[in-house]
């Protein structure tokens, strides 16, 4: 297949794409209850800009170093995939600078929780993506070791995965 054929349809967005994998699933999941959450996400390096979408999936954050600022992108949201039929997806661009930190991650991370009952929530992952000054690595690293503190003896109750990419030149 050639780069954005699925099967012999032709998909040219993000939204697209989740639009087709949901009508796919659909029909399957409806006769067995579930769902897929899904973030897609294309990067153009020459405009420095991100395309994106989502199914289900908590947002990506964006951490802008240049100023501090750290917020979500959030303004593509949609249901899972596989709940609902013909569901409209949406694309969203967000323009980026350079030393911009994208993170992309499970709710294994905000929802894993501590022995007393709480979250790790939003605000502890925050907290940890407050440094930009260190690698991609080390910032995945950081969210674990925090999370496994924070955790303690309890074992986590869902995946827990983490994508994080830098903006550079």
């Amino acid at each position: 297949a050639r780069p954005g054929e699925v099967g012999d349809v032709w998909v040219s967005g993000d939204s697209v794409m989740l639009g087709f994998l949901n009508d796919r699933l659909a029909g399957r999941l409806l006769s067995h209850p579930g769902f897929v959450t899904a973030h897609c996400a294309v990067y153009d390096p020459d405009r420095k800009t991100i395309r994106y979408s989502t199914a289900g999936h908590h947002p990506p954050r964006l951490k802008r170093c240049s100023d501090g600022s750290l917020f979500s992108l959030d303004g593509a949201g949609s249901p899972p995939l596989g709940v609902l039929e013909r569901v409209g997806f949406r694309d969203r661009e967000q323009e980026l600078v350079t030393g911009d930190q994208l993170i992309f991650y499970t709710d294994g991370i905000t929802e894993a929780m501590n022995p007393q009952g709480e979250m790790f929530g939003l605000s502890r992952l925050d907290a940890v993506l407050e440094n930009c000054g260190i690698s991609a690595k080390a910032i995945i690293a950081a969210v674990r070791a925090e999370l496994d503190l924070f955790r303690g003896p309890r074992d986590l109750a869902d995946d827990v995965t983490m994508l994080v990419a830098r903006v550079t030149g």
